[in-house]
Protein backbone atom coordinates (compact mmCIF):
# COMPACT_ATOMS: atom_id res chain seq x y z
CA UNK A 1 0.00 0.00 0.00
CA UNK A 2 1.82 3.16 -1.24
CA UNK A 3 0.07 5.46 1.27
CA UNK A 4 0.78 3.08 4.36
CA UNK A 5 4.24 3.92 3.66
CA UNK A 6 6.26 5.14 6.98
CA UNK A 7 8.66 8.41 6.06
CA UNK A 8 11.93 9.06 7.18
CA UNK A 9 13.20 13.03 6.89
CA UNK A 10 17.17 13.01 6.92
CA UNK A 11 18.84 15.90 6.91
CA UNK A 12 21.71 14.91 4.77
CA UNK A 13 24.93 16.87 6.15
CA UNK A 14 24.24 15.16 9.51
CA UNK A 15 22.52 11.47 8.80
CA UNK A 16 26.66 9.33 7.43
CA UNK A 17 29.88 10.70 5.77
CA UNK A 18 30.32 8.30 3.47
CA UNK A 19 32.63 10.10 1.22
CA UNK A 20 35.42 12.01 3.45
CA UNK A 21 37.09 13.28 0.30
CA UNK A 22 33.96 16.14 -0.21
CA UNK A 23 34.40 17.44 3.53
CA UNK A 24 35.18 20.95 2.22
CA UNK A 25 35.84 23.04 5.44
CA UNK A 26 33.74 20.87 8.01
CA UNK A 27 34.33 20.83 11.71
CA UNK A 28 31.84 18.67 13.91
CA UNK A 29 32.42 20.41 17.28
CA UNK A 30 30.58 23.70 15.26
CA UNK A 31 26.66 23.01 15.64
CA UNK A 32 26.17 25.37 12.63
CA UNK A 33 29.32 23.95 10.57
CA UNK A 34 29.60 21.42 8.04
CA UNK A 35 29.77 17.97 9.23
CA UNK A 36 30.44 15.86 6.61
CA UNK A 37 27.25 14.04 5.68
CA UNK A 38 26.68 13.69 1.72
CA UNK A 39 24.65 10.90 -0.69
CA UNK A 40 26.77 8.25 -0.59
CA UNK A 41 26.47 8.15 3.13
CA UNK A 42 22.60 7.66 2.32
CA UNK A 43 23.11 5.43 -0.35
CA UNK A 44 25.39 3.12 2.38
CA UNK A 45 22.28 3.04 4.98
CA UNK A 46 19.45 2.51 2.99
CA UNK A 47 19.41 -0.87 4.01
CA UNK A 48 19.71 0.29 7.62
CA UNK A 49 16.05 2.23 6.93
CA UNK A 50 14.60 -0.71 4.91
CA UNK A 51 15.32 -2.91 7.93
CA UNK A 52 13.70 -0.32 10.34
CA UNK A 53 10.50 -0.65 7.69
CA UNK A 54 10.95 2.72 6.16
CA UNK A 55 9.47 2.79 3.08
CA UNK A 56 9.49 6.91 1.77
CA UNK A 57 13.25 8.43 2.12
CA UNK A 58 12.82 12.33 2.66
CA UNK A 59 15.82 14.11 1.32
CA UNK A 60 16.61 17.59 2.73
CA UNK A 61 17.68 20.55 0.07
CA UNK A 62 20.56 19.44 -1.46
CA UNK A 63 20.87 22.46 -3.78
CA UNK A 64 24.64 24.38 -3.93
CA UNK A 65 24.70 26.13 -0.88
CA UNK A 66 25.84 29.73 -0.56
CA UNK A 67 28.33 30.49 1.89
CA UNK A 68 26.26 33.39 4.06
CA UNK A 69 23.76 31.56 5.51
CA UNK A 70 20.83 32.95 7.03
CA UNK A 71 20.61 34.08 10.68
CA UNK A 72 20.69 31.72 13.02
CA UNK A 73 21.34 29.28 10.80
CA UNK A 74 23.72 26.81 8.71
CA UNK A 75 24.18 26.77 5.40
CA UNK A 76 24.46 22.76 5.82
CA UNK A 77 20.21 23.33 5.92
CA UNK A 78 19.98 23.82 2.34
CA UNK A 79 17.96 26.58 2.86
CA UNK A 80 19.77 29.50 1.55
CA UNK A 81 20.96 28.03 -1.83
CA UNK A 82 23.25 29.85 -4.70
CA UNK A 83 21.53 27.92 -7.55
CA UNK A 84 18.52 25.75 -7.84
CA UNK A 85 20.23 24.05 -10.85
CA UNK A 86 23.18 22.44 -9.02
CA UNK A 87 24.07 19.81 -6.19
CA UNK A 88 25.79 20.78 -3.31
CA UNK A 89 29.61 19.37 -4.19
CA UNK A 90 29.77 19.10 -0.01
CA UNK A 91 27.04 16.17 -0.87
CA UNK A 92 27.99 14.53 -3.94
CA UNK A 93 27.43 15.28 -8.23
CA UNK A 94 24.14 14.35 -9.97
CA UNK A 95 25.41 11.19 -11.07
CA UNK A 96 25.31 9.94 -7.13
CA UNK A 97 21.98 11.55 -6.94
CA UNK A 98 20.59 9.65 -9.56
CA UNK A 99 22.39 6.19 -8.79
CA UNK A 100 20.86 6.82 -5.21
CA UNK A 101 17.26 7.45 -6.79
CA UNK A 102 17.71 4.13 -8.25
CA UNK A 103 18.85 2.50 -5.39
CA UNK A 104 15.91 3.65 -3.37
CA UNK A 105 13.17 2.39 -5.78
CA UNK A 106 15.47 -1.17 -6.15
CA UNK A 107 14.59 -1.37 -2.52
CA UNK A 108 10.42 -0.69 -3.52
CA UNK A 109 11.10 2.59 -1.41
CA UNK A 110 10.29 5.68 -2.59
CA UNK A 111 12.24 9.43 -1.79
CA UNK A 112 10.12 13.01 -1.04
CA UNK A 113 12.78 15.67 -2.46
CA UNK A 114 13.07 18.77 0.21
CA UNK A 115 12.83 22.19 -2.37
CA UNK A 116 13.58 25.47 -1.72
CA UNK A 117 11.14 27.50 -4.42
CA UNK A 118 10.70 31.10 -3.34
CA UNK A 119 14.52 32.47 -2.03
CA UNK A 120 18.10 32.07 -2.74
CA UNK A 121 21.22 32.89 -0.73
CA UNK A 122 21.77 36.94 -0.91
CA UNK A 123 26.01 36.00 -2.37
CA UNK A 124 24.50 33.60 -5.22
CA UNK A 125 25.62 34.96 -8.61
CA UNK A 126 22.05 35.37 -9.61
CA UNK A 127 21.48 37.79 -7.13
CA UNK A 128 24.44 40.56 -9.28
CA UNK A 129 23.16 39.01 -12.70
CA UNK A 130 19.43 39.48 -11.93
CA UNK A 131 18.65 42.27 -9.18
CA UNK A 132 15.26 42.46 -10.60
CA UNK A 133 14.34 39.14 -9.83
CA UNK A 134 14.11 39.58 -6.35
CA UNK A 135 11.99 41.95 -3.69
CA UNK A 136 13.63 44.82 -2.10
CA UNK A 137 15.05 43.89 1.16
CA UNK A 138 15.63 41.74 3.42
CA UNK A 139 13.78 37.93 3.35
CA UNK A 140 13.65 36.81 6.98
CA UNK A 141 16.87 36.97 7.92
CA UNK A 142 20.46 38.22 6.77
CA UNK A 143 21.52 35.93 4.24
CA UNK A 144 18.44 35.39 2.20
CA UNK A 145 16.92 37.24 -0.95
CA UNK A 146 13.52 36.36 -1.99
CA UNK A 147 12.60 35.85 -5.43
CA UNK A 148 10.09 38.21 -6.70
CA UNK A 149 7.46 35.39 -8.13
CA UNK A 150 4.83 37.50 -9.30
CA UNK A 151 7.66 38.30 -12.06
CA UNK A 152 8.30 36.06 -15.02
CA UNK A 153 11.80 35.44 -15.06
CA UNK A 154 11.98 34.45 -11.91
CA UNK A 155 9.17 32.53 -11.62
CA UNK A 156 10.11 30.47 -14.84
CA UNK A 157 13.11 29.81 -13.51
CA UNK A 158 12.22 28.33 -10.46
CA UNK A 159 9.46 26.12 -12.31
CA UNK A 160 12.20 24.52 -14.90
CA UNK A 161 14.69 24.04 -12.11
CA UNK A 162 12.03 21.85 -9.77
CA UNK A 163 10.68 20.12 -13.05
CA UNK A 164 13.97 19.30 -14.17
CA UNK A 165 14.94 17.68 -10.88
CA UNK A 166 11.47 15.19 -11.28
CA UNK A 167 13.03 14.37 -15.12
CA UNK A 168 16.37 13.92 -13.70
CA UNK A 169 15.88 12.04 -9.93
CA UNK A 170 11.86 10.89 -10.74
CA UNK A 171 11.00 11.88 -7.16
CA UNK A 172 7.52 10.41 -5.72
CA UNK A 173 6.75 13.77 -4.76
CA UNK A 174 8.11 17.51 -3.85
CA UNK A 175 7.98 19.33 -0.66
CA UNK A 176 7.85 22.90 -1.00
CA UNK A 177 10.25 24.16 2.42
CA UNK A 178 8.71 27.11 4.16
CA UNK A 179 5.55 27.23 1.83
CA UNK A 180 3.85 29.43 4.95
CA UNK A 181 6.19 32.38 3.56
CA UNK A 182 4.44 32.11 0.38
CA UNK A 183 0.79 33.61 0.25
CA UNK A 184 -2.04 30.68 -0.54
CA UNK A 185 -2.69 32.22 -4.43
CA UNK A 186 1.28 32.20 -5.06
CA UNK A 187 1.17 28.54 -3.76
CA UNK A 188 -1.82 27.58 -5.51
CA UNK A 189 -0.66 28.68 -8.86
CA UNK A 190 3.08 27.12 -8.40
CA UNK A 191 1.50 24.05 -7.80
CA UNK A 192 -1.17 24.32 -10.94
CA UNK A 193 1.89 24.69 -12.86
CA UNK A 194 3.74 22.21 -11.70
CA UNK A 195 1.41 19.41 -12.26
CA UNK A 196 0.48 21.10 -15.80
CA UNK A 197 4.26 20.11 -16.86
CA UNK A 198 5.10 17.88 -14.78
CA UNK A 199 6.53 14.94 -17.17
CA UNK A 200 4.35 12.40 -18.17
CA UNK A 201 6.89 9.52 -17.80
CA UNK A 202 6.96 10.50 -13.95
CA UNK A 203 3.68 9.49 -12.60
CA UNK A 204 1.33 11.66 -11.01
CA UNK A 205 2.41 14.64 -9.72
CA UNK A 206 2.36 15.17 -6.14
CA UNK A 207 3.16 18.10 -4.13
CA UNK A 208 4.07 18.70 -0.06
CA UNK A 209 4.29 21.97 2.11
CA UNK A 210 3.67 23.63 5.09
CA UNK A 211 1.66 26.53 4.95
CA UNK A 212 0.91 26.47 8.77
CA UNK A 213 -2.43 25.87 10.16
CA UNK A 214 -3.55 25.59 14.02
CA UNK A 215 -6.56 23.83 13.76
CA UNK A 216 -7.85 20.91 11.99
CA UNK A 217 -10.35 23.15 10.04
CA UNK A 218 -7.82 25.11 9.25
CA UNK A 219 -5.58 22.70 7.94
CA UNK A 220 -8.11 21.60 5.03
CA UNK A 221 -8.94 24.76 3.79
CA UNK A 222 -5.03 25.59 3.52
CA UNK A 223 -4.48 22.25 1.54
CA UNK A 224 -7.53 23.07 -0.49
CA UNK A 225 -6.68 26.62 -1.22
CA UNK A 226 -3.30 26.08 -1.89
CA UNK A 227 -3.55 23.05 -4.02
CA UNK A 228 -1.21 20.86 -2.28
CA UNK A 229 -1.80 17.30 -1.59
CA UNK A 230 -0.63 17.33 1.62
CA UNK A 231 0.20 19.25 4.52
CA UNK A 232 1.73 19.40 8.07
CA UNK A 233 -0.50 18.16 10.66
CA UNK A 234 0.81 20.53 13.46
CA UNK A 235 -2.12 20.01 15.63
CA UNK A 236 -1.63 16.30 15.63
CA UNK A 237 2.12 16.98 16.68
CA UNK A 238 1.24 19.50 19.42
CA UNK A 239 -2.01 17.40 20.93
CA UNK A 240 0.72 14.46 21.32
CA UNK A 241 3.41 16.26 23.44
CA UNK A 242 0.81 18.09 25.13
CA UNK A 243 -0.97 14.67 26.26
CA UNK A 244 2.00 12.21 26.94
CA UNK A 245 4.96 14.64 28.37
CA UNK A 246 3.30 17.90 29.63
CA UNK A 247 0.04 16.21 31.48
CA UNK A 248 -3.29 17.30 29.26
CA UNK A 249 -6.27 15.51 29.46
CA UNK A 250 -6.25 12.72 26.31
CA UNK A 251 -9.64 13.98 25.80
CA UNK A 252 -7.61 16.89 23.56
CA UNK A 253 -5.65 13.89 21.28
CA UNK A 254 -9.50 12.50 20.70
CA UNK A 255 -10.91 15.90 20.15
CA UNK A 256 -7.63 16.51 17.33
CA UNK A 257 -8.05 12.73 16.17
CA UNK A 258 -12.20 13.05 15.87
CA UNK A 259 -11.39 16.21 13.63
CA UNK A 260 -10.84 13.79 10.82
CA UNK A 261 -14.70 12.86 10.48
CA UNK A 262 -14.82 16.35 9.18
CA UNK A 263 -12.37 16.18 6.74
CA UNK A 264 -12.12 12.99 4.62
CA UNK A 265 -8.65 14.09 2.97
CA UNK A 266 -7.03 13.75 6.74
CA UNK A 267 -6.59 10.24 5.47
CA UNK A 268 -3.41 11.08 3.48
CA UNK A 269 -3.53 14.84 3.22
CA UNK A 270 -1.91 15.38 6.31
CA UNK A 271 1.92 14.86 7.36
CA UNK A 272 2.51 13.45 10.96
CA UNK A 273 5.64 13.91 12.72
CA UNK A 274 6.55 14.08 16.04
CA UNK A 275 9.00 16.76 15.96
CA UNK A 276 10.21 19.63 12.94
CA UNK A 277 13.47 18.61 11.50
CA UNK A 278 14.63 21.99 12.45
CA UNK A 279 13.76 22.71 16.40
CA UNK A 280 14.26 21.18 19.94
CA UNK A 281 13.11 16.66 19.35
CA UNK A 282 10.40 15.42 20.67
CA UNK A 283 12.48 13.32 23.62
CA UNK A 284 14.39 16.43 24.65
CA UNK A 285 11.14 18.87 25.00
CA UNK A 286 9.48 15.55 26.76
CA UNK A 287 12.04 15.46 29.12
CA UNK A 288 11.78 19.06 29.50
CA UNK A 289 7.92 18.95 30.66
CA UNK A 290 8.62 15.51 32.77
CA UNK A 291 8.18 12.62 30.69
CA UNK A 292 10.75 10.20 29.48
CA UNK A 293 11.39 7.14 26.51
CA UNK A 294 8.34 5.55 27.60
CA UNK A 295 5.78 8.54 26.75
CA UNK A 296 7.98 9.20 23.90
CA UNK A 297 7.56 5.55 22.88
CA UNK A 298 3.77 5.62 23.32
CA UNK A 299 3.16 9.10 21.60
CA UNK A 300 5.64 7.46 18.40
CA UNK A 301 2.64 4.03 18.76
CA UNK A 302 -0.21 6.46 18.26
CA UNK A 303 1.22 8.73 15.27
CA UNK A 304 2.19 4.79 13.62
CA UNK A 305 -1.55 3.74 14.66
CA UNK A 306 -3.05 7.33 13.37
CA UNK A 307 -3.79 9.06 10.08
CA UNK A 308 -1.94 10.70 7.61
CA UNK A 309 1.07 10.19 6.60
CA UNK A 310 3.60 9.61 9.50
CA UNK A 311 7.14 10.94 8.86
CA UNK A 312 10.05 10.38 11.49
CA UNK A 313 13.01 12.92 11.85
CA UNK A 314 16.14 11.08 11.85
CA UNK A 315 17.73 9.48 14.91
CA UNK A 316 13.91 9.37 16.36
CA UNK A 317 15.05 5.20 16.43
CA UNK A 318 17.67 6.22 19.24
CA UNK A 319 16.19 8.62 21.04
CA UNK A 320 17.85 11.75 19.62
CA UNK A 321 17.84 14.92 21.77
CA UNK A 322 19.53 17.45 19.78
CA UNK A 323 18.13 20.54 17.83
CA UNK A 324 17.36 24.28 18.18
CA UNK A 325 19.68 26.23 19.70
CA UNK A 326 22.02 23.15 19.77
CA UNK A 327 21.87 23.31 16.08
CA UNK A 328 21.02 19.61 14.06
CA UNK A 329 22.72 16.96 15.76
CA UNK A 330 24.61 14.30 14.35
CA UNK A 331 23.50 10.72 13.09
CA UNK A 332 24.58 8.04 15.88
CA UNK A 333 25.24 4.86 14.11
CA UNK A 334 27.00 3.05 16.87
CA UNK A 335 24.22 3.47 19.82
CA UNK A 336 21.49 1.26 20.70
CA UNK A 337 18.35 1.92 19.02
CA UNK A 338 15.46 1.19 21.65
CA UNK A 339 12.67 2.79 19.23
CA UNK A 340 13.46 0.21 16.40
CA UNK A 341 11.34 -2.19 17.16
CA UNK A 342 8.33 -0.07 17.51
CA UNK A 343 8.80 1.88 14.22
CA UNK A 344 9.80 -1.73 12.59
CA UNK A 345 6.80 -3.25 14.09
CA UNK A 346 4.27 -0.34 13.31
CA UNK A 347 5.76 0.20 9.63
CA UNK A 348 4.61 -3.82 8.87
CA UNK A 349 1.39 -3.32 10.83
CA UNK A 350 0.43 0.09 8.49
CA UNK A 351 1.06 -2.65 5.41
CA UNK A 352 -0.96 -5.63 6.78
CA UNK A 353 -3.76 -3.73 8.23
CA UNK A 354 -5.42 -1.38 5.74
CA UNK A 355 -7.26 0.08 8.56
CA UNK A 356 -4.60 1.31 9.92
CA UNK A 357 -4.17 4.01 6.92
CA UNK A 358 -7.81 3.75 5.78
CA UNK A 359 -9.92 2.99 8.49
CA UNK A 360 -13.16 5.12 9.18
CA UNK A 361 -12.55 6.69 12.63
CA UNK A 362 -14.81 6.13 15.40
CA UNK A 363 -13.72 7.68 18.59
CA UNK A 364 -16.18 5.30 20.66
CA UNK A 365 -15.16 5.53 24.53
CA UNK A 366 -13.40 9.29 26.50
CA UNK A 367 -13.84 7.99 29.90
CA UNK A 368 -13.11 10.96 32.82
CA UNK A 369 -9.92 9.07 34.36
CA UNK A 370 -8.40 9.45 31.56
CA UNK A 371 -8.86 6.95 28.59
CA UNK A 372 -9.39 7.37 25.13
CA UNK A 373 -10.53 4.51 22.66
CA UNK A 374 -10.54 4.95 19.58
CA UNK A 375 -11.22 2.86 16.17
CA UNK A 376 -10.53 2.67 12.13
CA UNK A 377 -13.43 0.54 10.54
CA UNK A 378 -13.26 -1.04 7.51
CA UNK A 379 -16.16 -3.54 6.19
CA UNK A 380 -13.56 -6.02 6.48
CA UNK A 381 -11.31 -5.69 9.41
CA UNK A 382 -11.06 -2.76 12.18
CA UNK A 383 -8.12 -1.44 14.24
CA UNK A 384 -8.18 -0.22 17.81
CA UNK A 385 -6.39 2.42 19.67
CA UNK A 386 -6.54 2.88 23.24
CA UNK A 387 -4.50 5.52 25.13
CA UNK A 388 -5.05 5.56 29.18
CA UNK A 389 -3.03 8.54 30.59
CA UNK A 390 -5.38 7.92 33.93
CA UNK A 391 -3.98 6.74 37.58
CA UNK A 392 -6.12 3.27 37.37
CA UNK A 393 -6.75 0.26 35.43
CA UNK A 394 -9.15 0.91 32.82
CA UNK A 395 -11.97 -1.54 31.46
CA UNK A 396 -12.67 -0.28 27.56
CA UNK A 397 -15.86 -1.96 26.33
CA UNK A 398 -16.30 -2.19 22.45
CA UNK A 399 -18.97 -1.05 21.02
CA UNK A 400 -21.29 -3.47 20.14
CA UNK A 401 -21.36 -3.83 16.52
CA UNK A 402 -17.54 -4.28 17.25
CA UNK A 403 -17.59 -6.64 19.51
CA UNK A 404 -20.25 -9.34 18.88
CA UNK A 405 -19.15 -11.65 16.09
CA UNK A 406 -15.78 -10.66 16.05
CA UNK A 407 -11.89 -11.85 17.13
CA UNK A 408 -9.08 -10.48 17.83
CA UNK A 409 -6.42 -10.82 15.34
CA UNK A 410 -3.41 -9.36 17.36
CA UNK A 411 -2.23 -7.02 20.15
CA UNK A 412 0.50 -4.48 20.50
CA UNK A 413 1.26 -2.59 23.83
CA UNK A 414 3.68 -0.08 25.91
CA UNK A 415 2.91 0.81 29.03
CA UNK A 416 5.02 2.56 31.98
CA UNK A 417 5.72 -0.32 33.87
CA UNK A 418 7.42 -3.12 30.91
CA UNK A 419 8.86 -0.03 28.70
CA UNK A 420 9.56 -1.88 26.10
CA UNK A 421 7.13 -2.12 22.92
CA UNK A 422 5.43 -6.42 23.07
CA UNK A 423 3.38 -7.47 20.48
CA UNK A 424 1.29 -10.68 21.25
CA UNK A 425 -0.57 -12.95 18.46
CA UNK A 426 -3.78 -13.83 19.26
CA UNK A 427 -5.25 -16.66 18.70
CA UNK A 428 -8.40 -16.59 17.34
CA UNK A 429 -12.00 -18.12 19.53
CA UNK A 430 -13.09 -21.48 19.09
CA UNK A 431 -15.02 -22.25 16.03
CA UNK A 432 -17.30 -23.67 18.40
CA UNK A 433 -18.42 -20.72 20.98
CA UNK A 434 -19.48 -17.51 20.03
CA UNK A 435 -17.43 -14.96 18.79
CA UNK A 436 -17.09 -11.79 20.55
CA UNK A 437 -14.00 -9.69 21.41
CA UNK A 438 -13.91 -8.98 25.55
CA UNK A 439 -13.53 -6.02 27.40
CA UNK A 440 -9.82 -4.46 27.20
CA UNK A 441 -8.79 -4.25 31.11
CA UNK A 442 -5.55 -1.28 29.98
CA UNK A 443 -2.99 -0.72 33.24
CA UNK A 444 -2.02 3.13 33.99
CA UNK A 445 0.23 4.67 31.30
CA UNK A 446 -0.36 1.93 28.84
CA UNK A 447 -1.17 2.25 24.99
CA UNK A 448 -2.85 -0.56 23.30
CA UNK A 449 -2.81 -1.10 19.15
CA UNK A 450 -5.33 -4.21 18.28
CA UNK A 451 -6.93 -5.24 14.99
CA UNK A 452 -10.00 -7.12 14.84
CA UNK A 453 -11.81 -9.38 12.15
CA UNK A 454 -15.18 -9.90 11.56
CA UNK A 455 -16.57 -13.95 11.14
CA UNK A 456 -17.72 -12.57 7.90
CA UNK A 457 -16.70 -10.57 4.89
CA UNK A 458 -17.99 -7.21 4.70
CA UNK A 459 -19.97 -7.72 8.36
CA UNK A 460 -19.05 -3.63 9.16
CA UNK A 461 -20.16 -2.42 5.82
CA UNK A 462 -23.28 -1.01 7.52
CA UNK A 463 -21.21 0.59 10.42
CA UNK A 464 -19.10 2.05 7.95
CA UNK A 465 -21.61 3.64 5.64
CA UNK A 466 -23.21 4.89 9.17
CA UNK A 467 -19.97 6.70 10.17
CA UNK A 468 -19.85 7.76 6.63
CA UNK A 469 -22.95 9.51 6.95
CA UNK A 470 -22.50 10.90 9.81
CA UNK A 471 -19.71 13.05 8.69
CA UNK A 472 -20.54 16.85 8.72
CA UNK A 473 -23.64 16.50 10.20
CA UNK A 474 -24.49 18.23 13.60
CA UNK A 475 -26.99 16.25 16.19
CA UNK A 476 -28.33 18.19 18.70
CA UNK A 477 -27.30 17.89 22.22
CA UNK A 478 -27.96 19.68 25.51
CA UNK A 479 -25.48 20.06 28.08
CA UNK A 480 -26.42 19.81 31.64
CA UNK A 481 -24.07 21.26 34.54
CA UNK A 482 -25.38 19.47 37.95
CA UNK A 483 -23.45 22.45 40.26
CA UNK A 484 -21.99 25.12 38.20
CA UNK A 485 -20.75 27.06 41.29
CA UNK A 486 -21.26 30.24 39.47
CA UNK A 487 -24.44 32.80 40.11
CA UNK A 488 -25.10 33.17 36.04
CA UNK A 489 -23.37 30.32 34.44
CA UNK A 490 -22.77 29.65 30.92
CA UNK A 491 -20.85 26.76 29.02
CA UNK A 492 -18.02 27.54 26.77
CA UNK A 493 -17.52 25.02 24.24
CA UNK A 494 -13.93 24.68 22.01
CA UNK A 495 -11.42 22.68 20.44
CA UNK A 496 -9.71 21.29 17.63
CA UNK A 497 -12.67 19.99 16.54
CA UNK A 498 -14.74 22.88 16.25
CA UNK A 499 -14.26 25.43 14.02
CA UNK A 500 -13.84 28.47 16.59
CA UNK A 501 -15.07 28.36 20.47
CA UNK A 502 -18.94 29.28 21.42
CA UNK A 503 -20.19 30.48 24.79
CA UNK A 504 -23.85 29.18 25.21
CA UNK A 505 -25.99 30.40 28.03
CA UNK A 506 -27.43 28.25 30.76
CA UNK A 507 -30.81 27.96 32.63
CA UNK A 508 -32.14 26.33 35.76
CA UNK A 509 -33.06 22.78 34.98
CA UNK A 510 -34.29 21.76 38.63
CA UNK A 511 -32.33 19.95 41.79
CA UNK A 512 -29.71 22.85 41.31
CA UNK A 513 -28.24 22.03 38.10
CA UNK A 514 -28.30 24.16 34.84
CA UNK A 515 -28.84 23.16 31.11
CA UNK A 516 -28.65 24.57 27.79
CA UNK A 517 -30.93 24.61 24.77
CA UNK A 518 -30.59 22.23 22.36
CA UNK A 519 -26.73 22.85 20.50
CA UNK A 520 -25.61 21.48 17.00
CA UNK A 521 -22.23 19.71 17.86
CA UNK A 522 -20.41 17.88 14.95
CA UNK A 523 -21.80 14.15 15.57
CA UNK A 524 -18.78 11.73 16.98
CA UNK A 525 -16.73 14.54 17.88
CA UNK A 526 -14.74 15.54 21.19
CA UNK A 527 -16.00 18.75 22.28
CA UNK A 528 -13.89 21.20 25.07
CA UNK A 529 -16.10 22.59 27.30
CA UNK A 530 -15.52 24.92 30.29
CA UNK A 531 -18.09 26.79 32.65
CA UNK A 532 -17.64 30.26 32.38
CA UNK A 533 -19.27 33.37 33.52
CA UNK A 534 -22.42 34.38 30.67
CA UNK A 535 -21.28 37.02 29.07
CA UNK A 536 -17.21 35.54 28.75
CA UNK A 537 -15.40 34.72 25.33
CA UNK A 538 -14.48 31.31 25.23
CA UNK A 539 -10.42 30.66 25.96
CA UNK A 540 -8.66 29.55 23.39
CA UNK A 541 -8.69 25.81 22.55
CA UNK A 542 -5.28 24.77 23.82
CA UNK A 543 -5.91 26.46 27.63
CA UNK A 544 -5.17 24.02 30.32
CA UNK A 545 -9.00 24.14 31.71
CA UNK A 546 -10.58 22.82 29.26
CA UNK A 547 -12.49 19.12 29.81
CA UNK A 548 -13.67 16.82 27.29
CA UNK A 549 -16.89 15.08 26.03
CA UNK A 550 -17.93 12.60 23.35
CA UNK A 551 -20.53 14.05 20.74
CA UNK A 552 -23.10 11.16 20.24
CA UNK A 553 -23.34 9.71 17.16
CA UNK A 554 -27.01 10.71 16.30
CA UNK A 555 -29.38 10.93 19.35
CA UNK A 556 -30.80 14.08 21.14
CA UNK A 557 -29.74 13.70 24.69
CA UNK A 558 -28.56 15.83 27.77
CA UNK A 559 -24.97 15.08 28.33
CA UNK A 560 -24.20 15.57 32.03
CA UNK A 561 -20.75 17.47 32.53
CA UNK A 562 -19.22 16.31 35.95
Amino acid sequence: MRDADVGYYLLVDRFADGDPWNNESFDRQDAFAWHGGDLRGVLDHLDDLAELGVGRVWLSPIFEAGEVAPAGRGAFEGLAPSDLGRIEPRFGDLDLAVALGTAVRRRRMRFVLDVVFDRLAADSPLVAEHPDWFLPGDAGGAGLARLDLHRAEPYTYVVEQLLRWVSVLDPEALYLHDADAAPPATLAHLAADLRRLWPADRGEARLYGDPGGGSPAELARLRSATGLDAVVDHPLEAALHAVFCAGAEVGLLGAVLSADRADPGARTGLITRLDAPDGPRFGERCAAAGGGPVEHQQALAVLLASRGRPVLTWGTEWDARTGGAEGPGDMDWSGPRPFAATIREFSDARRQWPSLVDGETWVFDLQDGGTLGLARVLPDEASVLIVNRGAAQAMVRLPPELREGAALASFHEVDAAEGPFRRYQVVANPADGPRRVRPFFVVPGATVVAHLQPDRAGAWAGLVERLRAARGRDVPVRLRVPAPGRARPAVALGGPALDGGRVLPLRPAGGGAWESDPVGLPAGAVVGWQVVAAGSAPPAWDDPGWRWLLVPLGADEAVVLP
